[in-house]
């Protein structure tokens, strides 16, 4: 129901629109979980892969969470920024890039946040 109400808006349909050329599509002003029903639809519709950049690591990290909801975990994974954390936290990050990396080699098509 909610779905079917956001996608038959205006801007939902202009969205939508500019899938249709390869290009960087910039979503600002939306907030929530809304980023990521976008993201999930452009996903969905245009079936290639695609890298979404975050402006912090707690939004990214959210972001990553939506997606995994909406789409899968197996088709989402996580590309933080490198050289910002150390230890263990560095450690971690630096297992998330490499998987996310190793991703992009799949038959499938995966969405790096």
């Amino acid at each position: 129901m909610i779905e079917e109400l956001i996608s038959s808006g205006d801007v939902y349909k202009n969205f939508r629109q500019k899938l249709t050329t390869p290009a960087r599509i910039d979503i600002a002003g939306v907030s929530g979980s809304l980023t990521s029903f976008l993201i999930k639809s452009a996903f969905r519709q245009t079936g290639e892969c695609a890298l979404v950049a975050a402006p912090t690591l707690k939004d990214a990290e959210a972001i990553r969470d939506d997606l995994e909801l909406f789409v899968g975990k197996e088709f989402v994974y996580f590309l933080p920024e490198s050289g910002k954390s150390v230890g263990q936290e560095a450690l971690a990050l630096l297992s998330f890039r490499s998987q996310a990396l190793n991703s992009i080699q799949k038959d499938s098509p995966v969405i790096l946040v």
